[in-house]
């Protein structure tokens, strides 16, 4: 019974955010439209009407600016995630969307503001219930052995892509 109120909490919080940041710019688009299509420019509007449709309208912006704001702060956060641990050939990150099972993923060593690309890997598995995901390094560069055991994990990014460096290595593999 438990664990079916924190799944229904957690639709009503989804249905609740949507609500917040989409309705409520239709609704405030559709108030202003509506307000234009009653009356004219000449006309008059009574207190009785105006007061409680400004009010309405002004909860509407403030409740919509949560999102606006949420946006604005979220604009140059990292898209990538945040390693979690390093072990062996073995990368643990953070929860993401951009990840998948058996996925390519590049990896590069941030020095400075420039980044180097020092092997690849695949996503092994995405954990249940965590969501954390799994990567499985297949191959550093030569001289790049070490960096994964020896470098602070916030210098060291995953991204999901596939480089011309891991084509031309997987092409080198299957010509042997």
């Amino acid at each position: 019974m438990v664990n079916m109120w924190g799944k229904m909490k957690k639709i009503l919080i989804l249905i609740w955010d949507f609500i917040i940041e989409y309705l409520s710019t239709l609704l405030y688009c559709f108030g202003i439209a509506f307000l234009f299509w009653i009356y004219e420019p000449s006309g008059t509007v009574s207190n009785k009407i105006f007061i409680p449709t400004i009010l309405v309208l002004l909860i509407l912006v403030v409740i919509s600016s949560k999102w606006v704001i949420k946006c604005i702060l979220n604009k140059d956060k990292n898209i990538f995630s945040d390693i979690i641990v390093i072990e062996e050939n073995s990368i643990l990150l953070q929860p993401s969307d951009l990840y998948s099972t058996d996925t390519i993923v590049s990896l590069y060593f941030k020095n400075g503001e420039f980044e180097k690309y020092i092997g690849y890997g695949y996503v092994e598995t995405i954990q249940y219930p965590s969501k954390r995901v799994q990567i499985k390094v297949i191959e550093m560069q030569k001289n790049m052995a070490d960096v994964l055991k020896n470098t602070n994990k916030d210098h060291i990014i995953v991204k999901p892509s596939t480089t011309k460096n891991i084509i031309e290595s997987i092409r080198e593999k299957n010509n042997e």
